[in-house]
């Protein structure tokens, strides 16, 4: 835990001010659609996470980039109103939580030629700069992606290296597209924010599936591409509203023990909360499980319901047993066949890409044990049942 003091977010009104300036735009649509999950956001930063002065200056950055993102991206749309005629068919979307696989697949998969996945940079600035469209406006849109990955190495060294391989042209989950509604369960894992997610918990997430599949198509109106892959856990907390935004699009849920996944989530969020705010060790814990209980009752409840989401289950030692036996299953079940080039580039991808480091982590580390874990997450256990051959 960091001892240095706990200091001040700027107001509301100075992040927005700030944003318009670097924007040159003011509009950052409906109040409604924004301001209500960002004023969340603020209350539970003061109110819960009590950063200190680097929790601040990330935090201050971050939240007027996305106010910018969201004005450049109103802005666009207005001037270009045949984006949004862009077609959004049949994606492959990868769900489920740290360490089941996920980030294998969905890069793995990406590999692919055909196949149209998001790297970072273009994550992090989705939009260039209205009426901009050179390739020299463009390269510079990869700077905000460079400064994260340059800070996110200051102030956790190990991060890239054994928690999550991150590079500004790697691709990313699309999490980072719905952050400028300031309504994603992601921005209160990445930060010590249990009041905003209790908020967002009573919360309509339309709207926000609709603001991502608008970023989708400025993403591919800018790079078009075939097949979307995409992958992020946050869709767990909304799987009725990701399947009403994309009817026919194909979900693939991994999964895997809880120990497991619990203990990542454990060393993630005690990794990023550690440098920015007060919040004592202990609690990550506490707090992670938590965050997962959130997500993981929300998709039960869905499971539990009549629904058409075609939805394909995989646990991860299946899919690391044979990754590209795998991937031709998903491409069956997508209505795709997975020519020679794709399984060569797929297959390029995992020899280039072996087991990186092992991470080390216990559950012990965060005042937990295998029972905790096992009572928290009695449900989802009964309804995917134990991990084969991890005990």
């Amino acid at each position: 835990m960091q001892d240095s003091p706990v200091a001040a977010m700027p107001e509301e009104t100075t992040l927005l001010q700030r944003a318009a300036q670097i924007a040159g735009i003011s509009d950052f649509g409906a109040e409604e659609e924004y301001l209500p999950g960002m004023r969340q956001m603020l209350d539970s930063i003061g109110r819960d996470m009590h950063p200190n002065a680097i929790g601040v200056e990330v935090l201050t950055g971050q939240i007027t980039q996305l106010l910018v993102n969201r004005a450049w991206s109103i802005e666009t749309l207005r001037r270009h109103p045949e984006i949004s005629d862009i077609p959004i068919t049949r994606p492959i979307i990868i769900t489920g939580f740290q360490r089941s696989g996920t980030t294998l697949l969905h890069r793995m998969l990406g590999a692919a030629p055909q196949n149209r996945g998001l790297a970072l940079w273009e994550l992090m600035a989705p939009v260039d700069p209205p009426g901009s469209d050179t390739e020299q406006v463009r390269a510079r849109m990869v700077a905000p992606a460079e400064r994260f990955l340059q800070r996110l190495t200051k102030m956790v060294p190990d991060f890239g290296s054994l928690i999550h391989p991150v590079g500004t042209h790697l691709l990313e989950e699309e999490e980072w597209l719905m952050r400028s509604t300031f309504k994603t369960p992601t921005l209160a894992a990445f930060n010590y924010l249990p009041g905003y997610l209790a908020w967002l918990e009573q919360q309509d997430m339309m709207p926000s599936y609709r603001h991502l599949r608008s970023q989708f198509q400025l993403l591919l109106w800018r790079i078009p591409g075939n097949h979307l892959i995409l992958k992020a856990p946050m869709h767990l907390f909304a799987l009725n509203a990701l399947a009403a935004v994309f009817p026919d699009a194909l979900v693939v849920h991994l999964f895997r023990d809880m120990r497991e996944m619990v203990a990542s989530s454990c060393s993630i969020m005690q990794a990023l909360h550690s440098v920015t705010c007060r919040q004592p060790d202990h609690l990550a814990g506490e707090y992670a499980i938590h965050w997962m209980q959130t997500l993981t009752n929300r998709a039960l409840d869905f499971h539990q319901k009549p629904h058409q989401m075609d939805l394909m289950e995989i646990q991860y030692i299946d899919l690391v047993r044979d990754p590209l036996a795998m991937a031709r299953k998903i491409y069956e079940r997508a209505g795709r066949t997975l020519d020679q080039a794709s399984e060569d580039a797929m297959r390029g991808w995992l020899t280039a890409n072996p087991s990186h480091k092992k991470h080390r982590y216990t559950l012990e580390q965060y005042n937990l044990d295998p029972q905790t874990v096992d009572r928290a997450f009695q449900r989802y256990t009964e309804k995917f049942g134990g991990a084969r051959s991890e005990r």
